[in-house]
């Protein structure tokens, strides 16, 4: 069954990429109406993340096509929320069904080995600076470009992410006892046969009063995002970010535009190999394998490899 795509966002002239909703955030959309049987998303009960969810369009269509207890979790940098909070409530308004929708914060910094401990204000500011000259350099698209907002805060010395630093992530997690949230209190009401209980999210949530979700105690089903690399931030926080969220059962789908920055790219997978990650290439079930690209090289293999977008199953090893 295909999904209903009537979610409708503004667009802003913002010197960053989460002003405008990217190609590749509407690939991952067909890809998930054409996949969602074969992934089982339409449970219920169900929780999936966004990063850099910019516009909220992708996190919204999704949202509105799941069951009404799935909790949906649209995060961004603490610059963009505004603007995400402002297409979410235009989108309930309308009367879509957005009850389980929450926008938060995520700052990628903190999952950068240790966070801001230790940094004072002028290294704060030093780093927000570093972050913002790289969006506004990236902010004019090239030919497929679809970034959707990464950086979160983060410089690329912060972001290192060597295979210990990776190690200590995933051990912390295999350690850490579930977060049970209101969803879950919810969930248990509804099954004890309480009756008037609202999505996760919901009234509290337009109210503006609802409690952040612990993204490192919650249980995600799924984490998604589109286009979130455009430069060595990105390359190099984006897969401590998924180090550490990406559970044993967690299923983490990005949807990526090859060949815009082969760097890039090459630091990325390599990146997810060190924090206990595989990666592989997905695409609608029976449907024909998408053509091959070039491998991912410096110099490139050829002078203008296809800038194809691609989605990737992101799991744990």
């Amino acid at each position: 069954m295909q999904w209903t795509l009537d979610v409708e966002v503004e667009s802003t002239p913002l010197s960053t990429t989460g002003g405008h909703t990217w190609a590749a955030a509407r690939r991952l959309a067909a890809y998930l109406s054409a996949a969602a049987e074969h992934l089982s998303m339409e449970r219920p009960g169900l929780r999936l993340l966004e990063l850099g969810a910019g516009t909220g369009w992708l996190g919204c269509t999704v949202a509105r096509n799941l069951h009404p207890s799935a909790l949906v979790c649209l995060t961004e940098q603490a610059g963009g929320l505004g603007w995400l909070h402002h297409n979410v409530e235009l989108n309930r308004q309308r009367g879509l069904p957005l009850g389980g929708v929450q926008v938060q914060s995520c700052d990628w910094l903190d999952y950068a080995g240790g966070g801001s401990a230790g940094g004072g204000d002028a290294e704060n500011s030093s780093v927000t600076a570093a972050s913002n000259t790289g969006r506004e350099q990236q902010a004019e698209p090239v030919a497929g470009e679809a970034a959707a907002g990464a950086a979160h805060g983060s410089t690329p010395a912060a972001c290192s992410a060597s295979s210990d630093a990776c190690g200590q992530e995933q051990q912390q997690q295999q350690q850490q006892q579930p977060v049970k949230s209101q969803h879950d209190q919810q969930q248990q009401q509804q099954q004890a046969g309480s009756t008037g209980a609202q999505p996760p999210g919901s009234s509290r949530q337009q109210g503006g009063n609802t409690a952040e979700l612990d993204l490192r105690g919650t249980q995600w089903d799924f984490i998604i995002g589109s286009d979130l690399i455009y430069n060595e931030i990105g390359s190099r926080c984006l897969p401590r970010v998924l180090g550490a969220l990406v559970g044993a059962a967690t299923v983490a789908l990005y949807c990526h535009t090859k060949h815009r920055f082969d760097l890039l790219d090459m630091e990325l997978f390599e990146e997810l190999e060190r924090c206990g990650l595989q990666c592989e290439e997905v695409w609608e079930p029976g449907a024909a394998p998408p053509p091959a690209s070039p491998p991912a090289q410096f110099p490139p293999a050829t002078l203008f490899p296809d800038q194809r977008i691609a989605v990737y199953r992101i799991t744990r090893r």
